[in-house]
């Protein structure tokens, strides 16, 4: 149990005299577990939950079957872990109902978190409406992002389909480094070529890499401090 630990090593303790911001992963973790078992602390169990999830990027799709098969998560521990993982992503949904896009930094600074860690490519359409405010995010694409897969009929579709007049389309590059592809470029021509069509403003296409990205509209890589 937490309270078992020695002092230096109670996250409970750690948040109390610190903070919650001092807590590693795993001890933030070990505050909601509470428990281990009596083959393993709850700190090894919490460190067992974040490599079952693949990392912290992707805990957010943890499920019920996966957890339970974690000894010493039973289903009562898995079913608040859930709970707790869905909270998060609700926060994360009442902020992107509040979103507006003023510069290329600003799409960077919200979607890192979903794709800057992500192993394939996602292929992303922020919907806007006049004032560009965020009306919808939408995933349409995951996989390689080539122009043979990557259909602007499906995305202008898609923003017809809320009213959207204006879009920011983007994706990653999983190798880290956000310069644009051939494809890339043929992607965009697309794109922009389309939106006279649509009568829908495209905006912009970003890359986000890792800790850079690459705007279209801007025609160059932006770093950014970790």
């Amino acid at each position: 149990m937490i309270k078992d630990l020695p002092i230096e090593e109670n996250p409970r303790e750690k948040a109390l005299i610190n903070g919650l911001t001092s807590l590693t992963n795993i001890e933030l973790l070990a505050l909601l577990l509470r428990t281990g078992n009596k083959q393993k602390s709850v700190l090894e169990l919490s460190t067992e939950v974040i490599n079952t999830a693949g990392g912290m990027s992707q805990m957010r799709y943890l499920n019920y079957n996966q957890l339970t098969a974690i000894n010493g998560i039973k289903k009562a521990k898995a079913i608040e872990l859930l709970a707790a993982i869905e909270l998060g992503k609700r926060v994360i949904s009442e902020k992107t109902l509040a979103f507006t896009v003023e510069n290329p930094g600003d799409v960077y600074h919200f979607l890192k978190s979903d794709l800057m860690l992500e192993t394939q490519e996602h292929f992303v359409i922020l919907i806007l409406n006049c004032r560009h405010e965020l009306i919808k995010k939408q995933t349409l694409f995951i996989g390689t992002a080539d122009c043979s897969l990557v259909s602007t009929r499906d995305i202008y579709k898609a923003a017809l389909s809320v009213n959207g007049v204006a879009i920011i389309c983007v994706h990653n590059h999983p190798s880290g480094k956000a310069s644009p592809s051939d494809d890339d470029y043929l992607i965009t021509k697309n794109l922009e070529e389309s939106s006279t069509i649509m009568h829908i403003e495209f905006i912009d296409h970003i890359i986000i890499g890792m800790h850079e990205y690459y705007s279209f509209k801007a025609g160059r890589v932006f770093s950014v401090a970790e």
